[in-house]
């Protein structure tokens, strides 16, 4: 009777691959390219955080941050946020007009690169949130941000998410 019982558990765990457990667990993740190098945060050595928030302005905020244990982040963050939209950057300032900023830092070497500063580069920033259920937020992201103090460029691109919301 033991034998019996065995048997079909023991076919469930030879029916899971060790691949197939890792992506089904892999549910939050934060990826881009960072001038053609992969930057990737998920799993346990990584940190992201996602919040919306009532801003001074009266509006929902959103802010959305990955961090990898490297110390190299990448940051968005949207006044006026409203849901599944598109939303554009283009040479803002902190202040907000639309108050819509992207920035990507590192520790070593340190810098800061920022759609805030983008006075030199193209206007090719964007953020399209493709979808909002409360509790996950998911989108793909692009843009090209300029150090203040180097005036060097950073180019982000194919920029993918899949966040909860804290």
């Amino acid at each position: 009777m033991k034998k019996i019982l065995l048997l079909p558990i023991f076919i469930l765990l030879l029916g899971c691959s060790k691949d197939e457990d890792i992506a089904g667990n892999q549910e939050e993740f934060f990826m881009a390219q960072v001038d053609g190098e992969e930057y990737f945060v998920g799993g346990s050595n990584s940190i992201i955080r996602c919040k919306k928030h009532l801003t001074d302005l009266g509006t929902i905020g959103l802010a959305v941050k990955a961090s990898t244990e490297e110390g190299k982040d990448i940051e968005i963050i949207i006044l006026n946020y409203n849901g599944a939209n598109t939303y554009l950057f283009a040479n803002n300032t902190y202040i907000p007009i639309n108050g819509n900023w992207m920035k990507y830092s590192q520790a070593l070497p340190q810098g800061v690169w920022s759609t805030t500063q983008n006075t030199i580069t193209s206007n090719r920033a964007i953020l399209e949130i493709t979808n909002d259920d409360g509790k996950t937020i998911s989108g793909t992201f692009s843009f090209d941000a300029q150090d203040e103090f180097r005036e060097s460029i950073r180019s982000i691109s194919e920029g993918n998410f899949s966040v909860e919301i804290d």
